[in-house]
């Protein structure tokens, strides 16, 4: 009783393919122009390279691994609402996947 079965379609990756996920800051979070960053990737695909782009320019690059060093940090010099994005090499399939963020900075 009560139960029942959904079936969605594959529409958000689903569990076939390596997805990025960043964990720290949320999206929308406000931040100090310096702040700490984390992300990883999970999935099947093998993961074998990230990068991290502030406002669309490369910020950092992070060869051979699937998850950012402990202690990742960025420094923004200027006041505002900015795009953080982490892309990682999906190895597997041959193609990049990015996850981004909004922060605003004092």
């Amino acid at each position: 009783h009560n139960q029942f079965k959904l079936n969605f379609p594959n529409t958000f990756g689903g569990p076939t393919t390596e997805i990025t996920q960043i964990t720290s800051p949320l999206d929308g979070s406000h931040v100090s122009n310096t702040f700490g960053i984390s992300a990883k990737a999970s999935g099947p695909d093998n993961a074998s390279h990230m990068q991290i782009y502030v406002d669309g320019a490369q910020y950092a690059d992070f060869p051979s691994v699937s998850a950012l060093p402990a202690g990742t940090k960025i420094t923004i010099g200027n006041s505002g609402t900015h795009r953080i994005s982490v892309q990682t090499y999906d190895s597997t399939r041959g193609t990049w996947v990015t996850s981004a963020v909004y922060v605003t900075t004092p």
